[in-house]
């Protein structure tokens, strides 16, 4: 286990070394103005409640995407090892520091990338922005990874977030500090994961971290066509606690006018209510374009 993790943080920080050598490369128009097509996936995989093996197969079920970010991971060497298996040659791996934790299972937040597509510059855990706290040291940090496209040149910031579900102090802090945070970004970016919006289907409204997160328009839901509960939380009956509600998003901020985002809920056939070895959450596909 500690030589996985070693080997992950080795070629994180290879990665990150060889693109700062080409980080003043600036691209041509021609470059630029190239149409392209990113599928981006997020999955939360549930780490108390599911078996890795089962998820892994679940997963590279989806297909191929240019990004797969996954929350609650706990065992990453399993879908490291599966996706590299399934997808040769296709995908880097990089993984947060924060969500670790010694008397329950780890809480990671994860991203596979396209490694033909693009190239890392950098990555972090958000556990401060200004004065705001995003992290109590129970939780996982959002984790920012600053990407580069190989064949445009262009630079782009995909966020991954697990905000807290109990705490709504502290989800209500998340939200503002990443809202505050995204108006300083002169890039794309894409934050996507599990947010506990708690946004109703049937009333159209969300909670009041959704209120602030979605304030002044700097974040933009990309809204699926059609909304389906994204998670089963069963109660001591059974029955979902809370139905018709979507917990799982993903935004966009400063997006040039000629891209376009659509999402879906992935929906599989059987897949609520979950069992003890498969997520209690649906995935979310994000596709982001310009043509």
């Amino acid at each position: 286990m500690k030589t996985f993790y070693l080997k992950l943080i080795l070629a994180s920080l290879l990665v990150s070394l060889t693109s700062c050598q080409n980080a003043n490369d600036g691209p041509s128009a021609d470059v630029q103005d190239k149409p392209f097509k990113y599928r981006v996936l997020h999955w939360n995989i549930e780490s108390s409640g599911n078996e890795p093996q089962v998820i892994a197969k679940q997963l590279n079920d989806l297909g191929a995407a240019d990004l797969i970010a996954l929350s609650e991971v706990d065992q990453p060497q399993v879908y490291v090892e599966s996706l590299s298996k399934r997808f040769i040659k296709r995908y880097s791996f990089l993984l947060g520091a924060s969500g670790q934790f010694q008397n329950r299972e780890n809480q990671r937040l994860f991203l596979a990338y396209n490694q033909n597509r693009f190239e890392a510059v950098s990555h972090l855990d958000m556990h401060k922005y200004e004065k705001l706290k995003l992290n109590d040291g129970a939780h996982a940090s959002p984790f920012v990874v600053n990407l580069k496209d190989k064949v445009t040149n262009q630079e782009i910031v995909v966020v991954v977030c697990h905000f807290s579900l109990r705490n709504s102090d502290l989800r209500q802090t998340q939200a503002l500090a990443l809202r505050k945070w995204a108006k300083t970004i002169a890039k794309p970016v894409i934050a996507i994961g599990s947010f506990n919006f708690d946004y109703q289907i049937k009333k159209q409204t969300g909670n009041t971290a959704f209120d602030e997160f979605t304030k002044d328009g700097i974040w933009k839901w990309s809204k699926p066509e059609k909304l389906v509960d994204t998670c089963w939380l069963a109660g001591e009956d059974g029955k979902d606690r809370y139905p018709d509600t979507i917990v799982d998003f993903a935004f966009t901020s400063n997006f040039p006018n000629d891209w376009n985002s659509s999402s879906k809920i992935i929906v599989r056939e059987g897949d609520f209510p979950d069992d003890d070895q498969t997520s209690d959450h649906r995935p979310i596909e994000l596709l982001v374009e310009k043509k």
